[in-house]
């Protein structure tokens, strides 16, 4: 994996194994595959870290489920258990 034509097989591997699945989903394959590259050379099993160019999935922010700040404020002035205004 420390040359090129191995750092294009571990991107081509990891694209098709994850390519399809949610950005960040993918994000934390990344992020768990940046963390043993990392330190695999500390173990001598690799000179470089082969991930560096590699852009993070991009990870839209859904609003959609958010609450607002009314349907907050009468979750509070319910009368009932602090168990059931957080279901």
């Amino acid at each position: 994996m420390d040359t090129p034509a191995g750092n294009a097989v571990l991107r081509s591997s990891f694209d098709h194994g994850f390519g399809h699945l949610a950005p960040a989903t993918r994000a934390r394959h990344l992020a768990a595959l940046r963390s043993a590259i990392g330190w695999w050379p500390v173990t001598g099993r690799l000179a470089s870290a082969t991930t560096a160019g590699w852009a993070r999935p991009k990870i839209t922010v859904d609003t959609t489920r958010a609450l607002t700040i009314a349907q907050v404020d009468a979750l509070f002035r319910l009368d009932v258990p602090v168990r059931e205004r957080t279901r």
